[in-house]
C-alpha cells in the first residue's frame, strides 16, 4: 500500500546493517531478521501517516517532539528518525 515508505525502509535498513556496529547490528536483527521485518510492516503505515501530517503543520510554530509508549527495541523510532 505503501511502496515508496517500503522502499525507503529497506534502504535505511541497509544503511543500518553497513554502518551500525556488529553486535547493535546482531541485537536488531537476531532470529533471522523476523522481528526486524514484523517491526518494519508495522511501522510503514505510521510512517507514512507521520509524515504526511507533519507536512501540514508549519515550521514556525517549533519543533515536534515524538513519544513512542510501545517502544521495544525502538524501531518505530529509529525509522521515524531517518524518515524526517
Amino acid at each position: 500500500r505503501f511502496p515508496d515508505v517500503c522502499r525507503k525502509v529497506c534502504d535505511v535498513v541497509y544503511k543500518w546493517r553497513s554502518t551500525f556496529p556488529g553486535h547493535l547490528w546482531a541485537r536488531l536483527s537476531r532470529d533471522g531478521c523476523s522481528t526486524l521485518i514484523k517491526e518494519a510492516r508495522e511501522a510503514i503505515p505510521v510512517i507514512e501517516f507521520v509524515s504526511r501530517e507533519m507536512d501540514k503543520l508549519d515550521p514556525s510554530n517549533g519543533p515536534v517532539t515524538f513519544l513512542d509508549l510501545c517502544s521495544g527495541l525502538g524501531f518505530l523510532g529509529m525509522l521515524l528518525i531517518e524518515f524526517l
